[in-house]
C-alpha cells in the first residue's frame, strides 16, 4: 500500500514538474491587470519674468472616473521639451507631486509631467503646457516680426487679409505676453492700411486696395511694455490687377478700342454685309 502511495505521488510530481516550464511561461496570464491612469499638469503661473519662481504639479487621476488616483506610488518628472531638461523627478504622495523651479532664458518651454506608474496604476503622460518666460523689467527682449497675407494676388476692391506676428528673436516662439500695436503700411503708396493692438503676439487687419499696382506692405510693431523691443517685418508684396476688360489689355500693353472705333467698325461690317 505504501509503495503504491509513494509511486502516486511520484507520478503527481512528475506532472507538476512538467507543467511548471508553461505556468513560468504564462507568468503575464496570472498578474493581476492594472488601472489605466490620466496624468494633468497645472502651473500657478504661465507668464513671468525670468528667475521668478513657479510650481508646477502633476496629478494622477483614474482615467475611468477622473478621481484622483490617492493610493498611487512611483513618481512624476516634470520635462521641460522645449531645452530637453528634467525639472525635477518627484514621489507622489496621495496622487499628486509639485515642484518649484524657475528659468534664465526668455522663451516658451513647453512642458510635461510624466508618471512612472506601479503595479496597480498605469503610467501615463499629461498634455504640455506653456510658460511664457519675459526679459526683466528694464531689459528688452529682442523680436522678430513676421507679416503674412490671405492672398498675394488679387483684384481691385477684393478683401484679404493681413497678420502680423511677433516672436521672439532667440527661440522663434510667439510673444504671447507682448503688449503694443502693429501697424500694416503700404511702402508703395506711403500708407497706413491699419494700426492693431495685438493679442495674443498677433495682430489682423482685413482690407482692400483699389490702385492696380504692387504693394509693397510691412508690418510695424510697436511694443508697449519694457519686455519686448520695437519693431519692423520684412516685406511682402500683394498686386492688385483690374477685373475690367479695358485694363487687363492696359496690363499686357495694348490699347482698348475707342467708342468712335468701335461705332466705325460696327457701321463698316454692316455696309459689307449688304
Amino acid at each position: 500500500m505504501k509503495n503504491r502511495r509513494l509511486g502516486s505521488g511520484i507520478a503527481l510530481t512528475s506532472v507538476l514538474l512538467g507543467l511548471a516550464p508553461l505556468l513560468v511561461g504564462c507568468g503575464d496570464f496570472w498578474a493581476l491587470p492594472v488601472t489605466a491612469t490620466t496624468t494633468t499638469l497645472t502651473s500657478t503661473s504661465y507668464s513671468m519674468t525670468a528667475g521668478n519662481s513657479f510650481t508646477l504639479t502633476g496629478t494622477v487621476e483614474i482615467s475611468s472616473s477622473g478621481d484622483t488616483a490617492t493610493a498611487a506610488t512611483g513618481t512624476i518628472e516634470f520635462y521641460d521639451k522645449t531645452t530637453s531638461t528634467d525639472l525635477g523627478t518627484v514621489s507622489i504622495s496621495s496622487g499628486s507631486a509639485s515642484v518649484t523651479t524657475s528659468f534664465s532664458a526668455v522663451e516658451t518651454h513647453v512642458i510635461e509631467a510624466i508618471y512612472s506608474g506601479d503595479s496597480t496604476y498605469a503610467s501615463s503622460t499629461s498634455s504640455t503646457i506653456s510658460v511664457v518666460i519675459n526679459s526683466s523689467s528694464g531689459s528688452d527682449s529682442a523680436t522678430t516680426t513676421v507679416l503674412t497675407s490671405t492672398s498675394y494676388s488679387t483684384t481691385a476692391g477684393t478683401d484679404f487679409t493681413l497678420t502680423g506676428t511677433v516672436e521672439i528673436a532667440s527661440s522663434s516662439a510667439t510673444a504671447t505676453a507682448a503688449s503694443g500695436t502693429i501697424e500694416f503700411y503700404d511702402a508703395t503708396n506711403s500708407t497706413d492700411l491699419g494700426t492693431v493692438s495685438i493679442n495674443s503676439g498677433v495682430a489682423t487687419l482685413t482690407t482692400s486696395l483699389s490702385a492696380v499696382e504692387t504693394h509693397v506692405i510691412e508690418a510695424i510693431y510697436t511694443t508697449g511694455d519694457t519686455d519686448y523691443a520695437s519693431g519692423t517685418s520684412s516685406t511682402i508684396n500683394v498686386v492688385i490687377s483690374s477685373s475690367s476688360s479695358r485694363d487687363k489689355l492696359q496690363e499686357i500693353g495694348l490699347s482698348p478700342p475707342t467708342s468712335l472705333e468701335i461705332l466705325y467698325k460696327s457701321l463698316h461690317f454692316s455696309i459689307s454685309d449688304t
